[in-house]
């Protein structure tokens, strides 16, 4: 059988690692998901990112593994465990959720996120039923709405950003604007929605409540 103070640094070392990547993972599950979508990332980059994260704590219980010889080192680490997930965990956005439109067609993509893992769901409006059965096959654009709701353990929250001026748009009038608009009236339209200048994406609002 393994000596007791064996078994306690496997404790303290398995403790403080565990704690140090759970304390990683909820850092990068905020950060990352929130700037560039933690589901767009490879697995390998998330764990290697959390892993760098709580290099510090692994460290400490690699340290605790060689040395600790007393049933201190475990209350150590408990406490760092403690820490780790009274500090992070009742902080960490677990789940979000947020909606797209598309430029073209008007339909409603919502996008959740469950601990960093994302899925869609398009959501036909009247207009993209009017307009996918009168025009040509198009690839969505995207639209952001500038909204991100988010929801912790204690609390939920409402991110904005910048909206994208579609969500200022009626969609009876950009049908009118599609229907009755020349194919050159349409083409600039559609080249201001798609525009990376904010000032050249507002256009089109103006655009379309100009010609109605």
């Amino acid at each position: 059988m393994a000596s007791s103070g064996k078994i306690v640094r496997w404790a303290t070392a398995v403790l403080v690692v565990g704690a140090s990547l759970a304390g990683g993972f909820c850092v990068v599950g905020n950060l990352l998901d929130w700037r560039w979508g933690y589901s767009s990332l490879s697995v390998a980059t998330q764990v290697l990112s959390a892993i760098a994260l709580a290099s510090p704590g692994i460290v400490l219980g690699v340290a605790l593994w060689t040395w600790g010889k007393r049933a201190a080192g475990g209350v150590i680490a408990a406490i760092l465990l403690a820490v780790f997930l009274g500090l992070w965990l009742p902080q960490y956005h677990f789940f979000r959720y947020t909606r797209d439109t598309c430029s073209r067609c008007r339909a409603i993509r919502t996008t959740r996120s469950w601990l960093g893992t994302k899925s869609h769901k398009t959501e036909s409006t009247e207009y993209s039923i009017w307009f996918t059965a009168n025009n040509p096959p198009h690839s969505h654009k995207w639209c952001w709405s500038g909204t991100r709701v988010s929801y912790s353990l204690l609390e939920y929250g409402i991110g904005c950003g910048r909206q994208h001026p579609i969500w200022h748009i009626p969609p009876y009038l950009q049908r009118t604007l599609v229907e009755d608009g020349s194919p050159d009236e349409v083409a600039q339209f559609y080249s201001y929605l798609d525009s990376e200048d904010r000032d050249e994406r507002q256009k089109a609002d103006e655009m379309v409540w100009q010609s109605a």
